[in-house]
C-alpha cells in the first residue's frame, strides 16, 4: 500500500515519502514538540513540575468545569471524541484549563499535534512550522498547531498562519485571555470557531482542591489538613499566579494582619534568651537530660533521674531540665491576646503543676 500510494503521488519526493512512512509508524496520535529550544507543558518528565501540571486530567471525564462546552452531548465534547476538530480559538481568564484543553486533544488525535508558544517565537519559526506541516499535508497526513497565548503575535504574525489554514496545511487552535475581537486578525478570526471558557465555579473549584488532596501526584500521599494560614496562604497563591492575578491575595492578608489580635511575647522572650546566651556563663547541660548510649556514660551518671513525662497521668513532670544559673529564669510571658489566651492558660497549669511538693 505504501508503496502504492508512492507510485500514484508521483510529486511527492523521495524524503517526503520517506517522512511519512516514519511518521505513519512511529508519530499518528503521538504529540510532537516542534524542536526549538522552549519549555513544552506537554513534555512527559513530571519530576520538577509545579502542581498544577502534576495534576492535569488527560481525558475529559477528569477535566473539571466548561460544562457548558464539555457536557455531554454538547459541541466541543463531540468534536475532541469523534477527532473532527476544526481551527478553533480558546477565549477565557487564566487557570480555567485552555492549555489542559489542548493537552487532551494531544493524546485523543490521530494527527500530528505541535505545541507552539507566542511567548518565545517569532516569524522564522512560524514559517518553519508551516513547511512542515505543509510537506506533512502533502503526504496526507493532518497537524493540528496549538499556538498558546496567541495574541501575543502581532497581525502580521498571526496573518502567516492564514494560507495554511486556508488550504487546510493546519489546524490551528490558539490559546488566549485577550477578546479574540480585538487581538486575533479579522481574516484568522474569520476561520476559527472561538469557545468562551467561563470562571470556574465555587463548586468546581472545591472538586479541583479535593482532587489535589487525594491523588498521590498530588498531597494523596501525605497528611495534608487545611488551615487558616492566610499569610502562607497569600504567599503560594503568589507565586502559583503571578502579579497582577495575586493582587486581592495581597490585599487579604494585608487586611487580615492588620486585624489581627497581636503580641510582642515571644519576640521578647528570644531577646531575654539571646541576652542571657551573650552574658551568662555557659553553664553544662544537666546530667538527668544528657543521652547515655554506652555504658561508660551511663556509669558517668549520663541520664540518671531522667523522668519520662509520657508515663505520667499528666504528661508532666517536675524534673529540672536547665542549668542551676537558669532554672528559676522566665522566658516567655503569653499575652491574652486572641489564640495567645489559650497558650498562657495552660502555661499556668503547667507551673501549677511544677510547684507542687
Amino acid at each position: 500500500m505504501q508503496l502504492s500510494l508512492f507510485q500514484e503521488r508521483n510529486d511527492i519526493g523521495l524524503w517526503e515519502f520517506i517522512l511519512y512512512i516514519c511518521r505513519r509508524e512511529s508519530v499518528i496520535g503521538k504529540e510532537v514538540e516542534f524542536d526549538m529550544e522552549q519549555m513544552t507543558l506537554f513534555g512527559k518528565n513530571r519530576a520538577m513540575t509545579p502542581l498544577a501540571s502534576r495534576l492535569r486530567p488527560d481525558t475529559l471525564e477528569g477535566f473539571v468545569g466548561q460544562e457548558h462546552l464539555l457536557g455531554p452531548g454538547k459541541m466541543l465534547r463531540q468534536l475532541i471524541e469523534r477527532d473532527q476538530i476544526s481551527s478553533m480559538i480558546f477565549w477565557g481568564p487564566p487557570g480555567v484549563g485552555k492549555t489542559t484543553l489542548a493537552s487532551i486533544i494531544a493524546g485523543r488525535t490521530k494527527s500530528e499535534f505541535i505545541n507552539f508558544s507566542a511567548v518565545t517565537s517569532g516569524i522564522k519559526e512560524i514559517r518553519a512550522v508551516m513547511d512542515r506541516a505543509e510537506q506533512s499535508r502533502r503526504v496526507g497526513l493532518r497537524t493540528v498547531l496549538f499556538v498558546d497565548e496567541i495574541h501575543r503575535f502581532n497581525k502580521a504574525q498571526q496573518d502567516a498562519f492564514l494560507p495554511y489554514v486556508e488550504k487546510g496545511s493546519i489546524i490551528l487552535i490558539g490559546a488566549t485571555t485577550e477578546n479574540p475581537s480585538f487581538e486575533i486578525s479579522a481574516a484568522l478570526l474569520s476561520r476559527c470557531r472561538v469557545f468562551v471558557l467561563k470562571a470556574l465555579e465555587e463548586k468546581d473549584l472545591v472538586r479541583l482542591l479535593e482532587n489535589a488532596l487525594k491523588d498521590p501526584k498530588g498531597f494523596g500521599d501525605q497528611n495534608v489538613t487545611i488551615s487558616e494560614q492566610v499569610a502562607v496562604a497569600a504567599y503560594q497563591a503568589c507565586h502559583f499566579l503571578g502579579m497582577p492575578e495575586c493582587d486581592v491575595h495581597l490585599t487579604h492578608a494585608v487586611v487580615y494582619l492588620s486585624m489581627a489580635p497581636k503580641s510582642n511575647a515571644l519576640y521578647r522572650a528570644c531577646e531575654e534568651c539571646k541576652r542571657d546566651v551573650r552574658e551568662r556563663n555557659a553553664e553544662p547541660v544537666p546530667m538527668q537530660i544528657r543521652n547515655a548510649p554506652t555504658g561508660l556514660m551511663k556509669e558517668l551518671g549520663y541520664g540518671k533521674g531522667y523522668e519520662y513525662a509520657h508515663d505520667t497521668e499528666e504528661k508532666l513532670t517536675h524534673m529540672q531540665c536547665m542549668p542551676d544559673g537558669l532554672k528559676d529564669r522566665t522566658y516567655y510571658h503569653p499575652t491574652m491576646e486572641g489564640e495567645e489566651k489559650k497558650t498562657a492558660e495552660r502555661l499556668a497549669e503547667i507551673r501549677r503543676f511544677r510547684e507542687e511538693t
